[in-house]
């Protein structure tokens, strides 16, 4: 087969220059501290008690303990009743 291809030379790739290597700082051991903890936590997403809502918990993983709760257990109480709507809890009218 004929073709009118051509081909042209490449240019090799040229090393990086070496550059001076900075030095790593290392974390303070309250920051390593708090890495480790921080490791110990997770997040959970769970499915409210209306639909279109969620329920945010960190949750210790050695203690399985909940850390925080968003929104709070009362208020997801609140939503459960479906009598509740939002604003109905502070009385604005006298």
């Amino acid at each position: 087969m004929n073709t009118n291809a051509e081909i042209a030379a490449v240019e090799a790739i040229k090393p990086v220059a070496d550059k001076p290597q900075t030095p790593i700082d290392l974390p303070t051991p309250k920051a390593l501290a708090d890495i480790q903890a921080a490791a110990h936590y997770r997040l959970l997403i769970e499915e409210g008690p209306r639909k279109g809502s969620f329920v945010y918990k960190t949750l210790d993983t050695l203690t399985g303990e909940i850390v925080r709760q968003f929104p709070r257990e009362q208020l997801v109480k609140l939503a459960e009743d479906y009598s509740y709507n939002a604003g109905s809890v502070i009385k604005t009218t006298v």
